[in-house]
């Protein structure tokens, strides 16, 4: 009987033991995601933010471009107009 308690409590430590290794890969495996994702969330908001920026001197430069046709079209008007 107590060879057989012995051998049941060596396994079970064994299992335990197991166990507990396994767990302590799934966090750690858990962690390393976790720091995937703040990697790819930080990079997401840079593009971003490099995106709108990007845009807004876009349509500043498409602005001042018009902005300059138009005022070319009307200092020609009001010159051809002018006699």
């Amino acid at each position: 009987m107590s060879d057989t308690n012995s051998a049941l409590e060596e396994r079970s430590g064994s299992l335990l033991k197991n166990i507990e290794s396994q767990v302590s890969d799934l966090l750690s495996n858990f962690e390393d995601q976790d720091a995937q994702v703040w990697a790819y969330l930080i990079g997401g908001v840079v593009a971003l933010l490099v995106g709108l920026v990007a845009a807004y001197l876009y349509a500043q430069s498409v602005r001042e471009r018009r902005k300059s046709r138009l005022e070319r079209i009307k200092d020609a008007l009001s010159g051809g107009i002018r006699l």
